[in-house]
């Protein structure tokens, strides 16, 4: 990619985040959404409220804690179980239909359940990591599913198993593909972390909005929102990163 390009693709990523920013100012500025949207500018003043500020960190400390934690115990096991499916393709149909089942259960469902059973924190962790390994076990599968044939063969020429094939190529073939799944799953970590603390009542950004909501405090509210965005996007970016350098890395 010629850097004439590299260069008009960021330009028009920046023209588009500063009119996405433009535009919720007008909006909230000129009140075309009512009360409550309140202008971005009064949002980003009510967080640089020293006590708003500290406790923003302090709940955003908390949601990040179950948020990471849920995506690495969903990542873990979306690999390890699409490998041993991937190994032992005989239980691929069964493995599928469970995890489309589980996944299609929605949250308002399963989250009382968890929360009676386990309690509000692991309950929230579960609730996240659910989310988490549907993505991620989806696109493992993908990966591993769209080896290249030549390269299959020539393993069996050389009289590799299928173990030692799955450790020295399979898993590096599909790593962009599980990369991006990971990526993908960001969002879905995120989003059920929130669902499990308004759920379980347990501290953090997503029990704060829901408090924000009920008693009608709506810079507090969108404070907690934007912090919830921003943590997302940076993780998004992380993770993509990688996946950027996989695909730019893993030439086969």
């Amino acid at each position: 990619m010629s850097l004439d390009i590299k260069m008009a693709q960021r330009l028009y990523a920046a023209l588009g985040i500063l009119v996405f920013i433009g535009s919720i100012q007008l909006v909230g500025t000129f009140q075309l959404a009512g009360p409550a949207w309140p202008p971005l500018s009064t949002v980003v003043e009510y967080i640089f409220q020293r006590r708003v500020a500290q406790t923003l960190l302090l709940a955003t400390g908390k949601t990040s804690k179950v948020i990471l934690y849920a995506y690495a115990v969903g990542v873990t096991l979306a690999i390890v179980i699409s490998s041993l499916v991937h190994l032992f393709p005989l239980y691929r149909s069964g493995a599928d239909r469970f995890v489309t089942f589980v996944n299609a259960i929605p949250a308002v469902a399963i989250a009382p359940i968890l929360i009676i059973l386990v309690g509000g924190q692991l309950s929230g962790l579960i609730l996240a990591a659910i989310y988490v390994f549907f993505v991620v076990y989806m696109a493992s599968l993908s990966g591993l599913g769209r080896l290249n044939a030549t390269h299959v063969d020539l393993f069996q020429v050389y009289g590799a198993s299928k173990y030692q094939r799955f450790f020295a190529y399979d898993i590096l073939y599909a790593a962009p593909m599980v990369l991006n799944g990971m990526k993908q799953a960001v969002p879905a970590a995120v989003v059920g972390a929130v669902l499990a603390e308004w759920f379980s009542g347990q501290g953090g950004l997503g029990l704060m909005m829901l408090s924000a909501m009920r008693n009608f405090q709506i810079p507090l509210l969108w404070s907690a929102m934007l912090f919830v965005a921003c943590f997302a996007l940076a993780f998004y970016g992380v993770v993509g990163s990688l996946e950027a350098y996989a695909r730019k890395r893993i030439m086969l």
